[in-house]
């Protein structure tokens, strides 16, 4: 019985990946373009039914779609996801800036 309780946790999604909060940072990065959902839908490329789904925490976006609106509306997975901007790295993770080959 306890592993069970376990496996329930770990199955609840944290608060910030609530799909109805994706769904409004979604639609507050749509909106600062001022764009309609037709103009979203043409420039990512998905069905105008399936953003509006999104953006209402309808349906969580599958990786792929994720990937078009965070390029169409210019927003890091991290802040769609999260809620956050990405951090810049610390001088001992930049580059070098040697080529590897």
């Amino acid at each position: 019985m306890k592993k069970r309780r376990l496996i329930k946790r770990w199955l609840v999604p944290p608060p910030e990946l609530d799909p109805k909060v994706i769904g409004r940072r979604l639609r507050k990065a749509r909106k600062g373009l001022h764009w309609t959902l037709t103009a979203a839908s043409e420039r990512t490329g998905i069905n105008r039914s399936t953003l509006a789904c999104y953006e209402c925490g309808a349906r969580v976006p599958v990786l792929r779609n994720l990937v078009r609106m965070c390029l169409a509306y210019r927003r890091t997975m991290d802040f769609v996801l999260l809620g956050r901007l990405a951090r810049k790295p610390r001088a001992s993770q930049q580059s070098s800036g040697r080529r590897v080959d």
